[in-house]
């Protein structure tokens, strides 16, 4: 519910989405996550929430391959 909400109250979904991946594309993985977590859990079918999952798949993927433990990769993993 609150997911929802708050992607209801972001007004450009492409600018989150565009951010995200500017920082992915610096190499902040972490950070990127973060930023894209505003949008990728809202409920629904909204395009830009549906490029928002797509790119979290992404960064999880890569991000899994940044870390060393064993449970964070395994966490990072499960997202696909």
């Amino acid at each position: 519910m609150a997911a929802g909400v708050r992607a209801q109250a972001i007004t450009d979904k492409q600018a989150v989405l565009d951010h995200a991946a500017r920082l992915r594309d610096e190499g902040r993985v972490r950070e990127a996550l973060h930023v894209i977590d505003l949008l990728a859990p809202a409920p629904g079918d909204d395009a830009h929430v549906v490029l928002a999952r797509k790119l979290k798949s992404d960064l999880c993927a890569l991000r899994k391959e940044e870390v060393t433990s064993y449970v964070s990769r395994s966490c990072y993993g499960s997202a696909d």
